[in-house]
């Protein structure tokens, strides 16, 4: 239910008119890939790619340009993400002319499964090199999104700067400099939106201070509560709970300003999940996980959510919820076998048995 769910969620249900676009209608392509042979490795890469087209929204605000969007799934339970995320030796980096460039080795495998896919999703749809590119992802799949940025922005795709949702590290500091120079427009042109939640801890690993990774600035840190920082309205509630902070490496701003041990593991607390810009605050758990997830219902219009209680217990961790959302799908598609393949859905895969 993907492709159906994002065309209404970001089309009619008006999710994303505020940003000056919709999705257009039957251009949403689903990507799932196997990622080696083991059983960890099957359908453990997923990837939606759509275009974007001019919505009519008249609030103020910056819009995006019409454009094609493409958004990479972070970490899933029970496959070998997880061994993809402890891949982290810094390894050259075969594009952009920059010998100085070190990146991430399991997310630049991880990419290079991807992007031939993910190019003939985009070309499927009639974008061109001259089309604006966006890429957004949480967690590992923010990882991808900057990566693969990267990997277009040298090929000659107009990529603007990815929406990269608490992502760990992906590079030295060369391959930082050349990603701003290649999306950016310069050395010190923002290659990213890189955008951190409370005191996530995913977002500062590998340790930099054990490494030769280096964070890519600026960094958008939101929290919830008071304090100096820019007002950030609630899609949950529509109110003026957070504040954001934009932090160029100053020891005081963002995830920076805490020790290793305030920060927040993902098998402790929710602070990697929680986040104001989703529908109920978390950026895994939907109101209604099936119909969204299967069925292809899609999100209700914004004004569903006021005032409706938060999804989670404040007690679960990031881990748990993440299995809790597998564990529904799970038992939904054990009993509805049916619904495991959607006649809309336009799927690219290297599966052969799909």
């Amino acid at each position: 239910g993907t492709a159906s769910s994002v065309e209404k969620s970001c089309g009619l249900n008006g999710h994303c008119s505020a940003a000056g676009v919709i999705v257009k209608p039957g251009s949403v392509h689903t990507v799932i890939l196997n990622d080696g042979d083991t059983a960890e490795g099957k359908n453990a890469l997923f990837a939606y790619a759509a275009y974007l087209e001019e919505s009519t929204d008249l609030s103020d605000g910056e819009k995006l340009v019409p454009g094609c969007m493409a958004a990479f799934r972070g970490s899933w339970p029970n496959t070998n993400n997880f061994y993809r995320d402890q891949q982290t030796k810094l390894i050259p980096v075969d594009a952009g002319d920059c010998p100085e460039c070190r990146m991430h080795q399991g997310q630049q495998e991880m990419w290079k499964l991807y992007e031939p896919y993910i190019i003939a999703a985009f070309e499927s749809i009639n974008c061109t090199k001259a089309t604006p590119i966006y890429l957004t992802g949480h967690s590992l799949g923010a990882s991808i999104a900057v990566v693969g940025s990267y990997y277009l922005a040298a090929l000659g795709w107009n990529v603007q700067p990815p929406y990269a949702f608490e992502p760990p590290l992906f590079g030295n500091e060369a391959l930082n400099r050349r990603l701003r120079s290649l999306v950016g427009g310069s050395e010190v042109g923002v290659g990213a939106h890189r955008i951190t939640q409370g005191r996530d801890k995913v977002p500062t690993f590998p340790n930099v201070t054990t490494s030769d990774y280096s964070y890519l600035w600026p960094e958008v840190h939101l929290w919830n509560g008071t304090g100096e920082g820019i007002e950030v309205a609630d899609a949950h509630t529509g109110r003026l709970d957070w504040r954001a902070e934009i932090c160029w490496g100053s020891p005081d701003c963002g995830l920076k300003q805490f020790s290793e041990s305030e920060l927040v593991s993902m098998f402790v607390g929710e602070d990697h999940l929680v986040d104001p810009f989703a529908p109920m605050n978390n950026i895994v758990y939907f109101h209604d996980t099936r119909a969204v997830c299967e069925l292809g219902e899609g999100l209700p219009p914004p004004r569903f959510f006021n005032g409706r209680p938060p999804p989670m217990p404040t007690v679960a961790t990031a881990d748990w919820t993440l299995r809790h959302v597998q564990q529904i799908i799970h038992d939904h598609l054990r009993k509805h076998p049916q619904q495991r393949k959607h006649p809309q859905q336009r799927l690219l895969s290297n599966n052969s048995e799909r």
